[in-house]
């Protein structure tokens, strides 16, 4: 009995079958009775196409309209997934703003009789901080760079390519958070600031460990950008001795 179930066909390899019997075995070079891609598209839309009255009519017995609406079904669930990954990082950074606001309020009450209350700029959150000695000093900046969405794998020919839109952090004391691109590795991280990737003097230096929270790689550093002028940089990254990563940014 056990030998008869592990012959027998797991639903995944019956539902490949077919599928290779619908794409050879009805061609239509001529595309007779096709009705274009947007019929095709809401069939790929819906729960259940094969209820659709067009399955029956004539897409099971045609391998172009069964081809294309397989595509059209990968792009819908391509595109749903973006969705939820976009929604989990809208999430984690809403977090992240509530941290840091209630550390904010907190820390001005504390010190509403002794200090003035922290600043913020614009889309930065600011937390005040003292030295080991009880002196001030400049307050820790939080700020996030997104690389989510960009590929892990470098250029043809291993030459450097600078990637990603142009994101801003501020100019200070960072708590810097980074979400890394999707599908990078946990483990330690080495982050260098340039002005030109062909830089071989880092303007700043950090390093962390990268940990992965509800689906996302995020690398946790503290670089102190106090001392740069305002402008356009490169953030070069690695993990371990790999090959670094460019993504240019701006320092406001």
């Amino acid at each position: 009995m056990s030998q008869d179930r592990r012959d027998r066909p797991t639903p995944q390899e019956v539902k490949r079958v077919l599928q290779e019997a619908l794409l050879r075995n009805y061609p239509n070079p001529d595309r007779k009775g096709c009705r274009g891609t947007e019929i095709l598209r809401q069939m790929a839309a819906q729960e259940f196409p094969d209820e659709h009255p067009f399955w029956n009519q004539h897409v099971s017995e045609c391998s172009p309209c069964y081809r294309e609406f397989l595509d059209l079904q990968r792009e819908i669930a391509d595109r749903e997934s973006r969705n939820r990954r976009n929604t989990r990082l809208a999430i984690a950074a809403g977090i992240v703003l509530i941290i840091g606001a209630a550390s904010i309020y907190l820390s001005r009450r504390a010190r509403d009789r002794t200090s003035t209350p922290p600043t913020t700029a614009k889309g930065i959150l600011v937390q005040p901080n003292q030295s080991p000695t009880g002196g001030p000093q400049s307050p820790v900046l939080s700020a996030v760079l997104n690389l989510e969405s960009e590929s892990i794998t470098r250029s043809p020919g291993g030459s450097p390519r600078v990637a990603g839109d142009i994101q801003r952090i501020p100019r200070g004391r960072l708590a810097l958070s980074i979400y890394l691109p999707t599908g990078s590795e946990a483990g330690q991280y080495d982050v260098q600031v340039l002005r030109t990737v062909s830089d071989q003097t880092p303007l700043a230096t950090s390093s962390g460990t990268a940990t992965i929270e509800s689906g996302l790689t995020i690398l946790r550093i503290a670089p102190d950008l106090s001392t740069l002028a305002a402008g356009t940089y490169i953030l070069s990254i690695r993990r371990d001795t790999w090959a670094w990563r460019y993504y240019k940014f701006v320092l406001s």
